[in-house]
This record gives structure tokens, sequence and C-alpha cells, in this order.
């Protein structure tokens, strides 16, 4: 037993001397560790390179940086800058002609509606179409003696010297006695109203021709419809029509301007039974279009507005905010202009929803003729048009030599005599587009001698 105690005691002597060990390597590891704890805090932290300060930068340069990245981004670019600068052309760089203190070539006012010189009586008439109010200027006529004619004119000197005719305003209206003459229909065009017409209609009245000055679907607001996609050509010469119908007239001697040319073109493929003769200005046949723009490419530069209507709202606050009336007539046009027949002008377009209806005749038709020559080019060289018939009325058609809205080579690259079931008479006026101003004595006596033809 004796002997077992003490071996029992040896091994707890043996463990307790054993233990101190383990305490030593205790100590040792953490010695260690606070070594490297205090190597990590004495090594000082690794100095990172300053990072650039980025550099604030407006978004235009943000905006040509990323478009200067990749092709397509130049692309754009370069389609942008000359857009912009075309935007800013339009709003603010178009030049416009001063008109303050010009008088008409006639030196009398355009729009009173007062009888010149007795003989000759303007009225404001409406005429309707498809439950819609078309105001109309129309120009009694009555059939004069040479001695009446003279002394006509000799008194309408005297006017002008004296100054505005008013004592003549109160007259009352003569007798007018009907002619042999088939009524006569003006259709004005853009941007223009049913005034445009005064000095011709004067001039036939003296003659004793009766006409009519009407104004164009949307250029009134009695005469707007409901939907805009109501307005176009085709309803304008549904319009021609139904004035007839409720005048009572069974041929016309048509003359259209611009859109009225344009109008007028269509109506006579549609009903040529209904038009005795045509007179169209400033506007080639629309059959021949495509191959006058491959002879004059040059005209799509001058074409400009046309895609410019495109967009929507802009065109309108540049019509009726922006002066957009007087650069048109002062880009068009090379004779200077009454401030009162362009006050006359913008006047329309800024009534209530006129300037939208205008600018619609263009967003219908200009998508309507790309289509049609897309498919004759691409799809089917054999597509229709509604142009693609002959024209059977008599016809004249009259261009200005110094147009710049229908350029004079793209005018006469568009005239076909195939086109034409009868003559074509082509005539040059030294004007720009808008000829019944510009030059109304030489219009007046084309159209006169064309009216008084007796083969029409």
């Amino acid at each position: 037993m004796s002997e077992v105690k003490q071996r029992r005691k040896g091994k707890q002597e043996d463990t307790t001397k054993k233990q101190p060990k383990k305490e030593i390597k205790d100590k040792n590891v953490q010695d260690t560790k606070k070594e490297k704890t205090e190597t990590k805090k004495e090594t000082p932290p690794t100095k990172q390179a300053p990072r650039p300060k980025q550099s604030s930068c407006c978004g235009c340069f943000c905006l040509l940086r990323c478009c200067c990245c990749c092709m397509p981004g130049i692309f754009l670019l370069l389609l942008l800058i000359p857009i912009g600068y075309g935007f800013a052309y339009i709003f603010f760089l178009m030049p416009v002609r001063n008109y303050t203190g010009t008088k008409n070539p006639t030196g009398l006012s355009d729009y009173l509606v007062t009888p010149i010189g007795g003989e000759d009586f303007f009225e404001e008439v409406t005429l309707h179409s498809e439950g819609l109010t078309f105001p109309a200027l129309k120009a009694w006529g009555r059939k004069k003696s040479e001695a009446e004619l003279d002394d006509e004119a000799a008194r309408l000197e005297e006017a002008k010297k004296a100054g505005k005719p008013a004592e003549w305003a109160n007259r009352p209206v003569p007798e007018y006695r009907q002619t042999n003459f088939s009524t006569v229909v003006f259709l004005h065009g853009f941007p223009d109203n049913y005034h445009s017409f005064i000095h011709q209609q004067r001039a036939l009245s003296a003659h004793g021709i009766t006409s009519y000055s009407v104004a164009l679907r949307g250029y009134d607001p009695g005469c707007i419809p409901k939907n805009m996609s109501d307005i176009g050509i085709q309803q304008s010469v549904r319009d021609l029509f139904n004035f007839l119908d409720e005048l009572k007239v069974g041929r016309v001697q048509l003359i259209g301007h611009d859109w009225g040319a344009v109008i007028g073109y269509l109506a006579a493929i549609q009903q040529p039974h209904r038009i005795r003769s045509l007179v169209l200005m400033a506007i080639p046949p629309p059959r021949r279009f495509q191959q006058s723009l491959e002879a004059v490419p040059r005209q799509l530069l001058h074409s400009w507005y046309m895609f410019f209507f495109q967009i929507p709202v802009l065109p309108e606050l540049w019509l009726t905010k922006f002066d957009g009336v007087r650069k048109l007539w002062s880009t068009w046009g090379i004779q200077p202009f009454s401030e009162e027949r362009l006050a006359n002008v913008e006047k329309t377009l800024s009534k209530t929803g006129v300037a939208r209806a205008a600018i619609q005749y263009y967003r219908d038709t200009v998508p309507a003729s790309l289509n049609d020559m897309y498919q004759k080019l691409v799809v089917d060289p054999r597509h229709v048009t509604k142009w693609d018939q002959l024209i059977e009325p008599t016809t004249m058609i009259i261009a200005g030599s110094e147009d710049q809205c229908i350029l004079v080579d793209f005018f006469e690259a568009g005239i076909e005599d195939s086109d034409f079931q009868q003559e074509v008479t082509t005539r040059g006026v030294d004007a720009g587009h808008f000829m019944q101003h510009e030059n109304p004595e030489r219009l007046s006596t084309l159209i006169r001698a064309w009216l008084v033809h007796p083969t029409h």
C-alpha cells in the first residue's frame, strides 16, 4: 500500500511539474501575437496614390464625349448640327422684309368691299359644303362699253389723287345683267386667304365676268371640321363641286394658285365635264413630280417647309408667333407687298384652329406622295396614283420667273403635252410665287384674254 501511495504521489508531482511548461508555451504564443500586433502598428500603412479630382463638366461636354465614343454617335452628332442650325434659322435668322409704308399697286385699299368706279361691286357671301360654312368674295360683272371704260379710268385716276373714294361706298348697287361668260371660281393657296385675287376679280368684273373667290376648307373657323383628318385636297375637291351645285353652275372656269392649283388638277381628273377651262398658277402637274425631282434635285432644298410641317405644334407656333407668314412671303416673292395685305393674311391664320388646319394639307398630302414614290420606285413601277390620268379641259399654266418656292427649272421639267387631252398653254410672269400681287396687271391681262377666248 505504501508503495502504491508513493507511486501516486510521484505521478502527481510529475503532472505539477509539467503544468508550468504549458503555461510557458501559452506565454510564448501570447508574446508572439503581441509582437505581431506591435509590428503591425509600427509599420506605417502604405500610402495610396491620391485620386484625381473629378472635374465638373457641363452636360453638353458629357454628351459630346459619349457621342464620340462610337461611330453611330458621331453620325448622330453630325446629323443634329444641321438640324439645330435649321431650326435656329427658321425661328430666328430667317430674313423678314420691312413693308411699312408700302402701297398697293392700285393705290386703293384691297379690302374695302366697296364698288370701284360705281360699276363693279364686291360682296361678302357664304357658301356651304358638308355642313361647313365657307366665306367667299363675290365680284359682280356687267358688260361695259368703251366709253364707260374710259370714263371709269378717268374717275379712278381722280380718286387716286384725292385719296380713298369714300363717297362711292354709299352708292346704291346698280342693276347687273348676266353675260355669256361662264362663272369664274378662284381658289387660293398657302399662306393666303380668299382675298388673294381681288385685283383679278376687279379686272374681270369690269368686263362683265362674275367671279367668286372662296376660302379653302380650314381657312376660316366656320369651315374647320371636327376631325383634322377631314382636311385635304380630296375633301376640297368635293367642296368645289358642292359650291357649283349651290350656285347652280353647270360648268365653271377654274383659276387656282398653289394649293388651289393642285385642287384644280384633281378636280379636272375626277369630273372634267364640270370644268370649262383651267388657269393654274405656281404649281406644275403633280403627275410629274418624281420626274421633276430627278431632273432638278435642288428643289428639295426649296421644299424644306413641307418636311418641317410634319412636326407637331412647332409649325403652328412659327406661323402665328414668329412671323412665319412674313418670312415665307419674303423668301418666295421678289416684289414688296403691302403691309395691309400681310396683316390681312396674318389675321386669317391667327384665328382659332386656322393655322393647324392650313398645315394639315401638308400633313395629309406629303406622306401619301412619298408613299406613291416608294411604291413606283421600289415595289412596282406599274403602281397607279390618283394623278395618272389625262387632264381633259383646256389648260393654261402660269409660272413666276423668280419663284423661290417652286423653281422654274422644276416647273418646266414637269409639263408634258402628252398629259393633256387638249392643247396646254404655258406662260411666264415677271414675279415670284405670289404673282397675283407682285404683277397684278400682267396676270389680269393673261386671265382676261384666256377667258374671253372663243374656244373656252
